[in-house]
Formats: structure tokens, C-alpha cells, sequence
């Protein structure tokens, strides 16, 4: 069963890769050229994780590279091109819900991983409040994003206020409920599993792998 699962986490984030440069060539064919730069954009960010591995031999802790891939090819293959976004209410939320909580855990990760390299010094409530922080940034800024689009190419991504606010509402709970699990999760490893934990953000950041520094709160 290990097996099988090691197998799938190497092959299926490159099945998902395809799928996403296939999505350059259909939105070239049906002329869609605000989305063949979305679809590049998101084919060039589920790519990052590969190339930390090649360049720097650093995987992302938490199967994360499946997570990004898997995210980011359900965006853009059921979301837009199957129109998910625009048949299925709940998918929209279901999206919100599952990218934020991704980006949570990104952010939990940089921000511990910088205090455990003695770059800054915060206690454990404290990461989890800038993990919700920032993922909720991050949301906004998304929906600033879909706003401009919306005013310049003529589109209807928003759909309405109500929509955006419930969106704003599934980013929250994607955050708080990652930054949660995060806290938790970090709470019961001791400071050599950290290290492991951390040892490959470390290398993608290009930090020094000293001694690590337990934060506050940690039990």
C-alpha cells in the first residue's frame, strides 16, 4: 500500500501537468487569451515543486506538490474549461475552501521554518494568526483580481456581492482550519522530527540547517 501510494505521489502530479498544458492549445483554439495566460500561469506553478526537487533535492512536507497539482488542474480543466465555476454552485466554495487552506499550509510552513532558523522569533498562536492573516490576504487579493477582470475584459467572475462575501467566508474557514491542523501537528513532534519536517523548506529558502529553535507554545 506504501508503495502504491509512493507511485501515485510521483506520477499523478505529472498526469496533472499534462492536463494542464493541454489546457494552452484549446484555449489558443477557441481564442480565449486571457485564459491561455491563466492556464500558463498555473502549469508554470505546479512546476515550482519539481524544480525545488531537482535543483535543491527539497520535496514539500505534506505531499504538498499533489496538492498544488491536484488544485490547480481542478481549477482550470473542471472549473473553466467543463465550467464547473458557472453549473455547480458549491464547487466554487468547495475551490475557496481548498486553495485557501493549501496556501495556509504554505504560509505555516515559511513562517515556522523562518523560526526555526532564528530569522524571527514568534510563538505558535502567533503563526497560526499570520497563517489566517495571510491566507485571507491572499483571497482578497484574488477578488480584487476577478473585480479588474470583471471591469476590463467584460467578464462575470464575481457574480455578485453575495457571492464574493460567502467566497471571503470559505477562505477564512479553509485558513483557520489548516492553521489549526498545522499547530497541532507541529505541537506533537519533537525537535528532531521538526528538523526532518523542515529540512527541505529550509533548502528552498536557503537557510542554514543549525540548531533549530523550538517556539513558544510548543509542548
Amino acid at each position: 500500500m506504501l508503495k502504491l501510494w509512493l507511485k501515485i505521489k510521483i506520477y499523478l502530479p505529472w498526469l496533472l501537468r499534462v492536463g494542464l498544458f493541454l489546457a494552452i492549445p484549446y484555449s489558443v483554439y477557441v481564442s480565449d487569451y486571457l485564459f491561455i495566460f491563466g492556464a500558463i500561469t498555473a502549469l508554470v506553478i505546479s512546476l515550482l515543486p519539481a524544480y525545488w526537487r531537482r535543483s535543491r533535492h527539497a520535496s514539500l512536507p505534506f505531499d504538498l506538490e499533489l496538492l498544488v497539482s491536484l488544485a490547480l488542474f481542478v481549477h482550470i480543466i473542471l472549473g473553466e474549461i467543463f465550467r464547473f465555476y458557472d453549473d455547480k454552485w458549491y464547487f466554487d466554495k468547495i475551490m475557496h475552501f481548498y486553495g485557501t487552506a493549501i496556501i495556509a499550509l504554505l504560509a505555516f510552513l515559511t513562517v515556522f521554518t523562518l523560526h526555526w532558523s532564528k530569522k524571527i522569533k514568534l510563538s505558535l498562536p502567533l503563526m497560526a494568526y499570520f497563517t489566517v492573516i495571510f491566507s485571507m490576504a491572499v483571497g482578497a487579493f484574488w477578488e480584487i483580481g476577478e473585480f479588474v477582470i470583471d471591469q476590463v475584459f467584460g467578464r462575470n467572475t464575481q457574480y455578485s456581492l453575495e457571492n464574493t462575501m460567502w467566497d471571503l467566508i470559505f477562505n477564512f474557514v479553509g485558513g483557520s482550519i489548516a492553521a489549526i491542523f498545522a499547530v497541532l501537528y507541529t505541537r506533537r513532534k519533537n525537535q528532531q522530527q521538526l528538523g526532518e519536517l523542515l529540512g527541505p523548506v529550509r533548502k528552498i529558502l536557503e537557510l542554514q540547517e543549525d540548531q533549530g529553535s523550538l517556539p513558544k507554545g510548543h509542548l
